[in-house]
């Protein structure tokens, strides 16, 4: 953080989306259900963490005006695709867990995606599943290059003029493993309806209707009926296809 911004947000309030401090984790992983609640402590430091980040933004803010302005300046704005994203995102208290950012919920695993420049229509909002796989072939086709590699991803341009394109698309997610040949923490997929994850050391499951619960409060997998059964095979297979996919077969 630049001393120059030191306290610009300061009295900020912590954002506390309904899964902050959650109450009920009964239905979670293990390494969810053993946390405590976060304690006012904890909650006040988080607050301090939130507010330095919003600090170190805006020295970031600065550097992209002066990017913009040197790709204006140099005449090449108009053929310049910008593109801010991040490769993970941070728990603030979310389900108790008040640090990291390599679990599946949310807060982690969901990261902003702003792209602008030719092929993108400039003030449009998109809600396809996309993910970091498809920076790539989107490069590669702005620059009318050839890829010298297999590319499991899509173009980002397409998505953007057409909203149902990508619409169903199914996307791979996972972390681990926290060892050299160890078990990984999760693997899972996600689609905009559904979160469905497998953890192998413990063999536990996760399963969250996105639509009526974005939060992830209730975890279907936890006591399902028949028909939610059904549903987390149908998933466990489709993971099993999706899980070692490459090329076309991971644009599906």
């Amino acid at each position: 953080m630049a001393p120059r911004h030191h306290d610009a947000y300061a009295g900020t309030p912590l954002p506390k989306d309904p899964s902050f401090n959650e109450a009920d984790v009964s239905d979670k992983p293990a390494f969810v259900r053993d946390r405590h609640r976060i304690s006012l402590t904890t909650e006040a430091n988080l607050t301090e963490l939130y507010q330095q980040r919003l600090e170190a933004l805006l020295a970031l803010d600065e550097a992209v005006v002066q990017m913009i302005d040197a790709l204006e300046a140099a005449g090449e704005l108009e053929n310049t695709i910008i593109v801010f994203t991040s490769d993970n995102g941070y728990m603030l208290g979310e389900h108790r867990i008040h640090a990291g950012k390599t679990v599946a919920y949310e807060p982690s695993a969901r990261v902003p995606l702003i792209v602008a420049g030719p092929g993108f229509p400039p003030g449009v909002t998109r809600s396809q599943p996309v993910a970091l796989i498809d920076l790539a072939p989107t490069f590669v086709e702005a620059a009318r290059a050839t890829a010298g590699l297999e590319i499991d991803g899509t173009s980002l341009r397409p998505i953007a003029r057409k909203p149902a394109i990508g619409a169903n698309r199914t996307l791979v997610i996972e972390a681990g493993p926290e060892e050299v040949d160890g078990p990984w923490l999760y693997r899972g997929i996600r689609t905009r309806e559904y979160v469905y994850l497998e953890y192998e050391a413990t063999g536990e499951v996760e399963y969250y209707d996105m639509v009526r619960d974005p939060y992830q409060l209730v975890n279907l997998a936890y006591q399902p009926d028949s028909r939610t059964q059904r549903k987390l095979d149908l998933l466990s297979a489709r993971l099993d296809v999706m899980y070692d996919c490459a090329g076309a077969a991971c644009r599906r």
